[in-house]
């Protein structure tokens, strides 16, 4: 940093092309001149995006990327961010609700993943740099990307779904036990069910790419479409088997005439399928030791397992600005939880999902 001084190492930077530098390994100006360019070049809105994430991947190996990683990584937000409005320039696609659903699952979804992942930097470390950024992000997410899909899935709806809430080739909520779960119990096999209260599509996303090396076998994601209205006490009583759902005068949600509110009314659901049943708060299970562990599990079959990080937090005005990060939180903890129900519990059968998000 003397020498740069010395050197006045930024005039000279300035004078050259970005090109000549993204090499070098010396000085950590670099690093400050290559993260100038990249953020001048989104804000300015010149497209040259695969330019972007190369230079920001050449960087990654030189001495002093650990210093700017921090930056390096939420300028590669916006920059896939950037990426994929270009790819849509000419609006998101309408069409019927099917091809929308099938388009989010498989391409829509990374803008929710990279506009999460861009906020989780920012809460960490804001700086001048990022709050400029954030305006950026919040144009392309919110009066873009959200405008646009939302108006476009309102529309499919109302075209395709108002008189039968369903879609060609993808399952609805409420079928999930039976098209799931319940082959195992007919087998006489343990399945173990983790409901996280509404954790979102590109969570889980994310999830099966953090999962995938703790297990022996394979983390498989599907998709199911939700219950309507996409609420927790809806979703829940989806979840659980049964024959019927209704709602009574007063509102509460019954499977078979049972009431679905609470922990101990979905075990008492779930006891009707299975005498070996249980449904347990994640906590409980954290809180225990190895022996502990088997020992509340000793026998059971039906296992439902009840996660709330993420809706803790997010439904709380007090606390909802730390819903992005409460979601790193429960990625972290659903994979210690595998790791428990593998190694502690011998399972082998797991199941994750959301009862909304």
């Amino acid at each position: 940093k003397f020498v740069e001084k010395e050197i006045q190492l930024p005039e000279l930077i300035q004078q050259l092309p970005v090109e000549t530098i993204q090499d070098a390994d010396f000085f950590p100006y670099v690093d400050k001149a290559s993260i100038i360019y990249i953020a001048n070049g989104l804000l300015e809105q010149k497209e040259d995006y695969d330019d972007y994430i190369e230079l920001i991947n050449t960087r990654r190996t030189k001495h002093f990327y650990d210093e700017f990683e921090h930056i390096y990584d939420a300028l590669f937000y916006v920059v896939k961010m950037s990426a994929f409005r270009k790819k849509y320039s000419y609006g998101i696609p309408t069409g019927p609700a099917i091809d929308i659903y099938k388009a989010y699952v498989e391409d829509y979804y990374q803008m929710d993943y990279y506009y999460r992942k861009f906020y989780v930097l920012f809460d960490k470390k804001e700086s001048e740099l990022l709050l400029k950024l954030k305006q950026l992000v919040e144009n392309l997410y919110v009066n873009w990307y959200l405008g646009e899909l939302s108006a476009n899935w309102s529309s499919a709806v109302r075209q395709d779904m108002t008189n039968d809430w369903s879609l060609p080739g993808v399952r609805n909520q409420q079928s999930f036990y039976q098209s799931y779960i319940r082959s195992h119990i007919d087998k006489n096999e343990r399945a173990f069910v983790i409901i996280s209260d509404a954790m979102r599509y590109e969570i889980a996303k994310e999830l099966q790419e953090e999962i995938t090396p703790e297990l022996l076998g394979d983390a498989e994601l599907e998709t199911m479409l939700s219950v309507v209205p996409s609420v927790t006490k809806l979703g829940m009583a989806a979840l659980l088997p049964h024959r019927e759902i209704d709602i009574d005068e007063k509102g509460n949600v019954l499977v078979n005439g049972q009431s679905t509110k609470g922990i101990e009314n979905r075990r008492k659901v779930l006891e009707h399928y299975s005498e070996d049943s249980i449904a347990i708060h994640y906590k409980d299970i954290l809180n225990k030791n190895k022996a502990e562990r088997r020992e509340i599990f000793k026998g059971k079959k039906l296992i439902y397992i009840y996660h709330d990080t993420i809706d803790a937090v997010g439904d709380n005005a007090d606390t909802e600005l730390y819903t992005f990060n409460a979601a790193e939180e429960t990625i972290e903890q659903l994979v210690d939880l595998v790791r428990i129900i593998r190694n502690d519990l011998s399972g082998t059968h797991i199941y994750i999902t959301s009862d909304h998000g």
